[in-house]
């Protein structure tokens, strides 16, 4: 499903909703506002119209005088040669500034000349942007609601939300600004964990929340626990190969390719030449059959037993097994610590990142929305516990009782920020835009991952990877805000690494290595450049992204 087809059944779940249709009005009362002068007369009720830049012929319902402005609302049907117009409010003279205008017209509405009202205004005429009144009612209304602090970003959100013509709902407009925050989303889940913890007396709805945050902070380490079961059959399985080289390293150099051979190695050249390998055989086999006996006892799964158990051997803490196992034998502690430490998993390695962003991906939801939506679309009714995800879940949460103010609170900022990652994202026809942003908590010291991605399209509707645009915006742990942009253009890539620091002298030894990474890509590097920011923080960056992606051209850089 693309995201046109989400876009598309957004608007028509809005259509059908009879409270949507109280705020937004009906069909007829959505005509177009605009500021226009009136050029000359064509006949006795045409007349020829300058909005902006623009000239357009409309049919006059009251007389007019030529050379003076209007706010009109203009509306035209298809099959009409020429709009229809009607006059909001005349002016007496010639607007001299944007408030004049902007004064004017909420005058001819009878709207309250407050400050958000005229800065939306102003922006609307500063982009020639036409606003449908019962749009414009709304778009004050919410705007009226936010700190004052946020004035400037709310009416960002609204005119992001004309261009792109979705609804004027609070809903909606909340989803774009929340995705605009510049806060990491990995803190905002973390914190509202916490939060959660705090509190002295827990409900239902607080341990239901919990236990979906949860996974989605230790997704690295289930990561890192399926990359430990899967060493641990791999190393029962070439033990018992090689077993009667009992001096040789257990890993043969070719070991399948389906395994994971550089892990098996190390943990091979830590075991002592005088255990043999009917010993490490048997250690890993118990070390399974325990993971698998614990995972029953307790109604999980080996990998959630071992994730325990790596974080009991990181707290130098006893692995704790029900009193049927007993407890790991010095064998099978030495064997289990080799095997934690050797794969634990790096986002440098191309399988260990995949492996996470798929995992965030499911948890999060992707699949389930789609899947949600296309029900929707449909009229087939969901199923309860048909989904799962993080995000449907926050929507229940953001309208509980049940769950501490605070808590809500975060809970409905989260739902808002992930929801509008999909009004970033842009295809039609000729080109496709994505917006991703994963909150990592990783050992590697990054925080968050964004991506931007921007491409022409193949014929079968994907991004031509041999002409496009990716930005990643991460927030690293010593580096702060770091922007790696990679512009690729004939499979030749050209990369910028923008920071607050000179890493000029850090990134030319590792050019080498990258350029051969990048060839196994099918790629040619051209050019690896460190810019320094001038002030580090770049808080705006976001801001600054966003601004862009609402332009249609196929250059915009991301």
């Amino acid at each position: 499903m693309m995201l046109n087809d989400i876009h598309n059944s957004l608007i028509k779940q809005f259509e059908k909703s009879d409270a949507i249709k109280q705020i937004m009005g009906t069909e007829t009362d959505q005509k177009r506002l605009m500021l226009g002068k009136v050029l000359r007369f064509i006949s006795g009720q045409l007349a020829e119209i300058q909005i902006g830049n623009s000239v357009l012929q409309g049919k006059l319902e009251t007389p007019l005088a030529a050379n003076t402005y209007y706010w009109f609302s203009y509306e035209k049907n298809p099959d009409e040669p020429a709009g229809r117009l009607q006059v909001v409010e005349a002016f007496d003279q010639n607007p001299k500034t944007m408030q004049d205008a902007a004064v004017k017209l909420l005058n001819g509405l009878s709207l309250k000349r407050t400050n958000e009202a005229l800065f939306l205004v102003g922006a609307m005429l500063k982009e020639q942007q036409p606003i449908k009144e019962n749009d414009l009612k709304a778009a004050v209304k919410w705007l009226e609601n936010l700190p004052k602090s946020e004035a400037r970003k709310g009416t960002d959100a609204v005119m992001f939300a004309l261009k792109r013509e979705l609804p004027v709902h609070p809903g909606v407009l909340d989803s774009i600004l929340a995705v605009k925050d510049p806060a990491p989303l990995h803190k905002q889940i973390a914190e509202t964990f916490e939060m959660i913890n705090r509190e002295p007396q827990q409900t239902a709805s607080m341990e239901k929340l919990k236990q979906a945050l949860l996974p989605i902070l230790q997704s690295e380490t289930e990561v890192h626990a399926e990359k430990l079961i899967q060493v641990l059959k791999e190393l029962t399985v070439s033990a018992g190969k090689d077993a009667k080289q009992t001096a040789q390293p257990l890993l043969q150099a070719d070991a399948p390719e389906r395994g994971i051979p550089q892990q098996l190695q190390a943990v091979q050249e830590r075991i002592t030449v005088q255990q043999r390998p009917e010993s490490l055989e048997s250690a890993a086999e118990r070390l399974l059959a325990k993971l698998a006996a614990q995972a029953d006892h307790n109604g999980t799964t080996p990998v959630k037993e071992a994730v325990n158990w790596m974080k009991a051997i990181e707290a130098k803490q006893p692995v704790a097994l029900h009193a049927d196992l007993g407890a790991l034998s010095e064998n099978e502690m030495d064997v289990l610590r080799n095997v934690i430490r050797e794969t634990a998993p790096s986002l440098t390695n191309k399988a260990d990142a995949l492996a996470f962003l798929f995992k965030a991906k499911d948890l999060f939801g992707v699949k389930d929305e789609l899947s949600f939506i296309k029900a929707l679309d449909s009229g087939r009714t969901l199923k309860d516990g048909g989904f799962h995800s993080l995000k449907l879940l926050l929507n229940e949460m953001r309208h509980s009782q049940d769950l501490p103010a605070p808590v809500r609170q975060e809970a409905e900022q989260i739902f808002h920020r992930l929801n509008g990652q999909l009004f970033l994202q842009q295809d039609n026809t000729a080109q496709s835009q994505l917006f991703l942003s994963y909150p990592l908590f990783s050992k590697n010291g990054v925080q968050d991952l964004t991506v931007f991605l921007k491409g022409k399209k193949k014929e079968d509707g994907k991004i031509d990877p041999s002409q496009c645009r990716l930005m990643f915006y991460l927030q690293l742990e010593g580096l702060k805000e770091t922007v790696v942009d990679c512009f690729i253009q004939q499979n030749v890539m050209t990369v910028t690494v923008e920071t607050g620091f000179d890493l000029e002298p850090l990134i030319e030894p590792l050019i080498p290595v990258l350029k051969e990474n990048v060839k196994e890509l099918g790629y040619s590097l051209s050019s690896v450049t460190a810019k320094q920011r001038e002030n580090i923080e770049i808080a705006p960056f976001i801001e600054r992204q966003f601004e862009r992606v609402t332009e249609s051209a196929l250059d915009v850089k991301i």
